[in-house]
């Protein structure tokens, strides 16, 4: 598995092996239509570094995700980007996708962790804090679940409360149910829109 997760700090934040720091990182990006709704897929040298869907327009996407990533030079790149989007929504294909996740040890740790549910599967939060040796904090795992920076890929969605409800999803609910449904084999595939 092609999956590689970094420092906890910022790609930007990144320092050489003689400890200076390096020179701004390139991230590319791209807006792209998928299953649920416009996304935006965004890329460095080591993977995909981030992944969510349009809500309050391309404008506002862009510098909601430029603002986690300060000193990074953003670059329009639609041709490098399509592939990625694509890839990204096909359930044979996304497990081999590079990552480039930025975050705490403990969120790196979730994430690495719900990258190992497999697709038509679920858990809940309590389940994963078991997973990783941690039973007493489903709470902090919801955080960390949360602040997925790479949605769909590493699926979060797959994450239900205890009781078995959906629990919650930043893209709200409906988007949880609808790929879930999908993976569940409940609803027909969703086509690509946005």
């Amino acid at each position: 598995m092609t999956r590689r997760a970094t420092t906890p700090t910022a790609p930007a934040a990144r320092r050489t092996p003689g400890g200076g720091a390096t020179a701004a990182p390139i991230i590319r990006y791209g807006f792209h239509p998928t299953p649920y709704g416009e996304g935006f897929i965004a890329t460095t040298v080591h993977g995909i570094c981030r992944l969510t869907f349009v809500e309050s327009g391309r404008r506002a996407t862009l510098a909601r995700v430029a603002a986690e990533f300060p000193g990074a030079i953003w670059v329009e790149d639609v041709v490098r980007t399509t592939s990625l989007m694509t890839q990204a929504f096909d359930a044979k294909r996304n497990q081999r996708l590079a990552l480039d996740l930025s975050g705490t040890p403990f969120q790196r740790r979730v994430w690495s962790e719900l990258l190992q549910i497999p697709r038509g599967a679920m858990t809940t939060y309590g389940g994963l804090a078991a997973r990783i040796g941690r039973p007493s904090a489903s709470r902090a795992v919801g955080s960390a679940v949360g602040a997925n920076p790479v949605c769909f890929v590493v699926p979060c969605h797959r994450v239900v409360r205890g009781d078995g409800t959906l629990g919650g999803y930043a893209w709200g609910p409906e988007m949880k149910a609808a790929m879930l449904g999908e993976e569940l084999g409940l609803t027909p595939p969703a086509r690509r829109r946005g």
